[in-house]
């Protein structure tokens, strides 16, 4: 049986904007993603804020809610 999958820790270089979640009110950096395409909020642990965000479905692009 396969092993779980270990969650993404991004890196939150230094000075990194920070802000609040519109859905949940926590603390999110905006860090650009490793493939420098797009940014994306991560919470101060480094871990993706859509992992634990308990609004994160209305905020998905392109899914009728």
């Amino acid at each position: 049986m396969a092993e779980p999958r270990k969650p993404t820790v991004f890196e939150i270089p230094k000075g990194t904007p920070h802000s609040h979640c519109r859905g949940c009110g926590k603390m999110i950096f905006w860090i650009t993603t490793p493939k420098k395409k797009v940014q994306m909020p991560v919470d101060p642990d480094g871990l993706s804020h859509f992992s634990s965000c308990p609004m994160a479905n209305n905020f998905r692009k392109g899914v009728e809610r």
